[in-house]
């Protein structure tokens, strides 16, 4: 999946999450003049996104800074939501240069399974864990199978060797069976 991709989810995410907000009658008041909706419990996800999609395009020098701060301050506060989240995105994303999946599945998973987070929270980090997931997964695959790759080219170089071997064997029994011919020829 592209990062444009991944954030288009998260835009249609956060925008569904936001249609799904649940009023009561008692909480709304009507006036002639304009309607008082009750306060919507702030979430991060808006946050958490803006943030993604600017430290995609920082260079790889400010991403560096970023992800240590970011490490700084969680030494400093370890419970600290926001540090924690980010954290994990920067390590998930695989735009990021200092990208590590696996750390970031850990840190999210930890995060989900902590049910510290409220729902639209919730539903950004289980998105993000499965990407980061779905990315170890694939970076494992990748691995695996260039290993495969390189012991078949090391089994074909091998063979290769073999058979460049056996053709100058070859070579040098045709040119004995020439000089042998040659020399029965040169005989009356």
């Amino acid at each position: 999946m592209s990062n444009k991709t991944i954030f288009l989810l998260l835009c249609t995410m956060t925008i569904l999450s936001a249609c799904a907000v649940k009023t009561s009658a008692n909480n709304v008041s009507v006036n002639r003049n304009h309607i008082n909706l009750p306060s919507i419990k702030f979430n991060h996800v808006t946050e958490i996104l803006s943030f993604t999609e600017e430290f995609t395009g920082l260079t790889p020098k400010k991403q560096k800074q970023k992800i240590v701060r970011s490490k700084q301050a969680l030494v400093k506060n370890k419970n600290h939501l926001m540090h924690r989240i980010k954290l994990a995105s920067m390590l998930a994303l695989t735009s990021s240069n200092l990208r590590d999946p696996l750390r970031a599945k850990k840190m999210l998973g930890k995060l989900l399974r902590e049910n510290t987070l409220n729902a639209e929270d919730s539903a950004l980090v289980n998105l993000l864990h499965e990407y980061a997931r779905m990315n170890h997964y694939l970076l494992q695959h990748t691995i695996n199978q260039t290993k495969k790759m390189q012991k078949k080219n090391k089994a074909l170089l091998q063979k290769n060797e073999v058979l460049k071997q056996k053709i100058n064997d070859l070579k040098n029994i045709e040119k004995t069976m020439i000089k042998r011919n040659t020399k029965t020829d040169n005989t009356p």
